[in-house]
């Protein structure tokens, strides 16, 4: 695991780490360093760790909430694609496409989030209007005009990759 503020500052090896993953849903970590461990002064809120997920890919996590315990530190953290959250759509949109070429749009919609890119093998047309909402709200919400609800899917997240396949 590395932690960042923009650039890469160590390796530091977590006391735990554990990733939950949901489809089309949560995706966060609990993490915990030793207070020893030379990188501790970095590990706090808006921090990036580095993680190992389960296929062995090594998935971005910003922490939250971190808190000191006597021997150690941890924290919670969500995957880096929960920052397309804070990121607003505000003009009204109406889109009428395929759902493999709604999908890098809408990544890029927002007002502010230009990092994330994505593909989506799904090849149905369907109409979907967005007005004021997150890009993530936009794609997996469970309002009725969310990409999720009008082309179906399973997101797949690799940092600033976000991915819609049709399973």
């Amino acid at each position: 695991m590395l932690i960042s503020d923009g650039t890469i500052r160590g390796k530091i090896e977590p006391i735990s780490a554990v990733i939950r993953q949901e489809i089309n849903g949560e995706y966060s970590c609990d993490v915990e360093i030793a207070l020893t461990d030379s990188l501790a002064e970095y590990f706090d809120i808006d921090a990036v760790i580095y993680l190992d997920d389960a296929d062995g890919k090594v998935q971005q996590f910003r922490l939250e909430r971190p808190e000191k315990t006597l021997d150690s530190l941890r924290a919670f953290g969500w995957h880096i694609s929960q920052d397309l959250a804070h990121d607003m759509i505000l003009n009204d949109a109406w889109i009428t496409q395929t759902g493999a070429d709604v999908l890098p749009d809408l990544l890029q919609a927002g007002i502010s989030e230009t990092r994330f890119t994505g593909t989506s093998d799904i090849m149905s047309e369907n109409s979907l209007r967005i007005v004021r909402k997150s890009v993530l709200n936009a794609l997996i919400g469970d309002d009725d005009n969310t990409f999720l609800n009008r082309w179906g899917g399973e997101i797949e997240r690799d940092n600033f990759t976000v991915n819609m396949k049709s399973r």
